[in-house]
């Protein structure tokens, strides 16, 4: 690909105005024009069953878009059916990734050198988009032969410091988890308790209660953000051998959640469980959907509505989806004693799998070490389920990087709420709503409000970790 050369502009003696229009005229040009498509063939690449891809809400559609540039990239290839055709029946070689990578870095590059002006929200989707090609072209590399160690691939492409998680902070949560059973359920904490209870509760309508209540979720958002949040969604079945239960995509304005039906997820689909993914699942629409709307008013840089699930936006989306019913007391609220149980040992199986995925890269920890430490604060988890998450968190390409996201999400946002009041809870889910974020923008966003003289937004009474000195780190050039 040959990126269109940007002329150098001389600001001396132009308008503040002037320059914020230029500046958001090239950043628009490079994001529209260059990295849509390049991200678009990016996401492709491995066929539909990778799903590096949530959304594409961009902007052209991707059966509106021109074909020049990806024509370039695609070496030839003229239309984008024939790209598509070629890089799913024959997936990219070693060096076409480490030209992806050379072409991701280079795009990179081109995004930083645009002179900043003095919008703001302009500047941090600018920091935003160069941290997210700067993860792409990473991966790229890794596909293309280069050795990245996984922690290492983790703090460029989720955009965080893998960190242990103290076991005090696992042992608070699986204290409290173990009190909430017993005291509204009678259910004592053992593997054959634990086992017989997710057993007597599980959800035959599980596709029927993700449609529940969704209208109601969504006013609930807006009257949060003061913003209209109103995707139109379809519920699908699908029957993948993979990790996940539910799993949602939208392309423009068209919005999907999927359940899988594979037999190996029928003791996961409980009745506490259903109310917890279907909001989970929804925040994404949701977001996508704000996103969109900022990109068709051209607020939003055009590029920010594709993401893919090893860029460090993950972190952020995953993060909140799972805390949501913190951030807003009427959905917490509104849970059942069973949903509300299956928050909280949902969060005991992300820290513990923070950990996991921390051990079994940095270590030679046998399987059955794991199974042993997973066991001493969950033993009902089974068996199968440990060692797949390690095979994936060791092994898998994508969710070596991916799957971190989950359990970096998860502490980072509930430690949030922990601090925050109502109207500072509020200020975050705005913040995170008008456009991709990294961990590091959330997490200085998050300081600023705690800074607050008035503490109009709370104060800092929860510690991230043993003590107040232990912080959230975050690798020297993410943003």
């Amino acid at each position: 690909m040959h990126f269109e050369r940007q002329r150098a502009i001389d600001f001396s003696g132009i308008n503040p105005l002037d320059r914020d229009a230029r500046t958001r005229e090239q950043l628009k040009r490079l994001s529209e024009k260059v990295a849509v498509p390049l991200i678009r063939a990016f996401n492709i690449a491995e066929g539909k069953n990778r799903k590096t891809v949530d959304y594409d809400v961009a902007v052209p559609d991707v059966n509106q878009e021109s074909t020049d540039l990806i024509s370039d990239l695609a070496e030839g290839r003229s239309s984008v059916s024939e790209i598509i055709a070629h890089v799913v029946i024959n997936p990219p070689t070693r060096e076409e990734w480490r030209r992806r990578a050379v072409l991701f870095d280079e795009l990179r590059s081109r995004f930083e050198k645009v002179a900043q002006g003095r919008d703001g929200n302009l500047a941090l989707q600018q920091e935003t988009t160069v941290v997210i090609l700067n993860a792409l072209a990473a991966f790229c590399s890794t596909r293309g032969g280069e050795d990245i160690n996984t922690l290492d691939l983790i703090e460029i492409t989720q955009g965080i410091k893998p960190e242990l998680v103290p076991e005090s902070i696992i042992k608070a949560q699986t204290e409290k988890l173990q009190k909430f059973l017993k005291e509204k359920f009678e259910v004592e904490y053992t593997r054959e308790a634990l086992e017989e209870f997710r057993k007597t509760n599980l959800e035959p309508q599980f596709v029927e209660k993700m449609r529940e209540d969704e209208k109601e979720f969504y006013k609930r958002i807006s009257s949060a953000i003061g913003k209209q949040i109103d995707p139109d969604v379809l519920i699908d079945e699908d029957n993948e051998d993979d990790y996940w239960v539910l799993w949602s995509t939208g392309r423009g304005r068209k919005y999907k959640t999927t359940i899988n039906t594979n037999k190996k997820h029928d003791s996961k689909k409980t009745k506490g469980r259903a109310e917890i993914v279907r909001d989970h699942e929804r925040m994404h629409h949701g977001q996508a959907y704000r996103w969109r709307e900022r990109i068709e008013d051209a607020d939003l840089l055009p590029s920010l509505g594709v993401t893919s699930i090893v860029t460090p936006v993950q972190v952020t989306l995953e993060g909140i989806a799972q805390t949501i019913p913190y951030y807003l007391p009427e959905i917490y609220e509104s849970m059942s004693p069973l949903g509300r149980a299956e928050l909280e040992l949902e969060g005991l199986r992300q820290l513990l799998y923070n950990n996991v995925h921390i051990l079994v890269n940095s270590s030679d920890v046998t399987d059955e070490q794991v199974i042993a430490y997973f066991h001493q604060y969950y033993p009902a988890e089974p068996e199968d389920e440990i060692k797949r998450q390690i095979k994936d968190r060791r092994d898998d390409p994508f969710k070596r990087s991916y799957l971190y996201s989950y359990t970096a999400g998860y502490r980072l946002f509930k430690w949030f709420s922990d601090n925050l009041n109502e109207t500072g809870k509020k200020a975050m889910l705005r913040f995170i709503f008008e456009q991709p974020t990294t961990p590091k923008q959330v997490y200085t966003y998050f300081a600023l409000l705690m800074s607050d003289s008035k503490r109009r937004y709370g104060r800092l009474s929860v510690p991230y970790g043993e003590n107040f000195d232990d912080l959230p780190a975050f690798p020297d050039s993410s943003n």
